[in-house]
């Protein structure tokens, strides 16, 4: 899939996933627990970046060391903006 062909859906599945993996549960249930406290990521700082390296990864994507990442990375669906939107970049 290239990056004009990603949304942010998919994105938030391969985050949901991540996250998922990590606390040893279903997506499923992931993704129940992100609708019922919110769209926040609830991890920690350690556990945020190695999710950032595994999604820049599976995406071949680099995201800019900046302010404006941090923020979007406060809740899995503007995450996953700043990756559809990245990906986009990459591509022009």
């Amino acid at each position: 899939m290239s990056g004009n062909d990603l949304t942010v859906g998919d994105i938030v599945e391969v985050i949901v996933e991540l996250l998922a993996a990590e606390r040893d549960i279903s997506a499923e249930a992931m993704m129940a627990e992100l609708s019922t406290g919110g769209d926040m990521l609830p991890i920690d700082s350690l556990l945020l970046q190695e999710i950032l390296v595994r999604v820049e990864e599976r995406f071949d994507v680099q995201l800019p060391d900046t302010i404006e990442t941090a923020r979007s990375m406060a809740s899995v669906r503007t995450f996953a903006e700043a990756i559809v939107d990245a990906c986009r970049k990459e591509q022009q």
